[in-house]
């Protein structure tokens, strides 16, 4: 973080240029705001204050097993590569919790967490604390994202289009018994449930 200070603006003024060019090409329509839910922002915030100094973060934490069994239940056809071996998915969580601890110090950027199973279980008044956090105006449609027409370039582009649901709270427990080298890699169950406990105390 402290290295990005020494690099001349026009440096990212360009490059933030060039992505919202690559963005704009690829999109269906015109649009005013986009979004890059991929894991490696957690190790990026850094450089992407600098290049995006006006966005906005949306840290959705989620239990730790489920999310990473649903890592694991996903087929990425490149990248990812820590999602097919459950010791390197236990690390990489850790390390984006870690992370994002010290970016909460570090950034300028806001930064809104957001209970996923909160989320899941009453969606509408986090889905507004989330439009509202972002600066977007409301719309009814955020509540029913499965009819929407938007392009979607990453590997959940089915998901994404479903309606919200709790299908996937808790669904860890099915496979507590496959998942030893996961929870072993994560610190334990200790560390789970400290996890999960700290989650349990966001408003949304």
């Amino acid at each position: 973080h402290k290295m990005l200070k020494l690099m001349p603006i026009d440096y990212f003024t360009r490059n933030a240029a060039a992505t919202l060019r690559k963005v704009t090409d690829a999109a269906a329509r015109p649009f005013t705001a986009f979004t890059d839910k991929l894991p490696e922002n957690s190790q990026r915030l850094g450089l992407i204050e600098k290049l995006f100094p006006n966005a906005r973060v949306i840290y959705i934490r989620r239990h730790a097993l489920d999310c990473c069994l649903s890592n694991l239940f996903q087929r990425f056809t490149h990248g990812q590569g820590f999602a097919f071996r459950q010791d390197l998915l236990g690390e990489r969580y850790r390390q984006v919790t870690e992370s994002m601890q010290l970016w909460k110090r570090a950034l300028d950027l806001p930064i809104i967490e957001v209970s996923y199973a909160a989320l899941v279980s009453d969606p509408e008044p986090m889905v507004r604390r989330i439009v509202a956090f972002a600066g977007l105006p409301w719309d009814e449609a955020c509540l029913s994202p499965e009819p929407a027409e938007r392009r979607v370039m990453t590997a959940s582009q089915f998901q994404v289009k479903q309606p919200i649901n709790r299908n996937s709270v808790d669904r860890w427990r099915v496979y507590e018994e496959w998942l030893q080298p996961l929870i072993v890699a994560l610190g334990g169950l200790d560390w789970i449930e400290a996890e999960s406990r700290d989650m349990e105390t966001l408003v949304g």
